[in-house]
């Protein structure tokens, strides 16, 4: 009987938490109401405090769960780099798998890009948190791979302009609404091929500018 209690219980806070993924993705931290999220998942309202104890924390959780798998793989990245070709290698996967992540159309990818999108838009109460839990881990990584290119003593402002201006590239596929989603991915071309040859002009111009420094790694 115990047994049986704990499975249950565990199971209506899996149905909470895929329920504030879909409710939260759609639109955002503040509109969607506990209420809402609890009539998706068929629990009572009471069941988020029992679980997660605040909506606050659930919206946590929320970034937690997908984070470990979206924002994980870009961020072992900059580990692999030992050497010029390792790190224009590294460069080119670092921005093709940024690239799938922000114009997957899939759960639950899709709502973490929808996710960071409201935060971008319209930050939450949250935003503090999570830029420290979960975006600046993200920039980090990227900043590790650029300051590899940079010689030692770069301006720190040179570095964070490298750091935008290249996320930022990767970034303005996430809005994609029609009729803007023709005009940013082409459709006669395979996905695939696109954020080949998207990621290949990308970091065309990282390393038409910067090389690899030996020993910054």
């Amino acid at each position: 009987m115990n047994t049986e209690h704990a499975l249950n219980k565990e199971d209506a806070k899996k149905r909470i938490l895929l329920a504030a993924m879909e409710k939260f993705a759609d639109r955002g931290f503040g509109p969607t109401s506990v209420r809402e999220i609890c009539e998706a998942a068929g629990v009572n309202v009471a069941a988020v405090n029992y679980y997660f104890r605040s909506k606050e924390q659930l919206y946590h959780e929320v970034f937690k769960t997908l984070f470990e798998d979206v924002g994980a793989p870009l961020m072992a990245i900059p580990a692999k780099v030992h050497d010029q070709a390792s790190w224009k290698a590294a460069l080119m996967e670092w921005i093709m798998t940024a690239l799938r992540l922000v114009t997957e159309e899939k759960p639950p990818t899709r709502w973490m890009v929808q996710l960071t999108a409201h935060e971008r838009t319209h930050p939450s109460s949250m935003f503090p948190v999570l830029y420290e839990s979960f975006f600046k881990p993200l920039r980090e990584s990227l900043g590790m791979l650029l300051r590899m290119g940079m010689p030692a003593g770069t301006d720190e402002t040179d570095t964070c302009i490298w750091e935008i201006t290249v996320a930022s590239q990767v970034v303005v596929y996430t809005h994609r609404a029609p009729p803007w989603y023709a005009l940013l991915i082409p459709p006669d071309v395979p996905r695939e091929e696109w954020i080949e040859r998207t990621a290949r002009i990308i970091a065309g111009g990282i390393t038409s500018r910067l090389a690899y420094q030996t020993g910054l790694s």
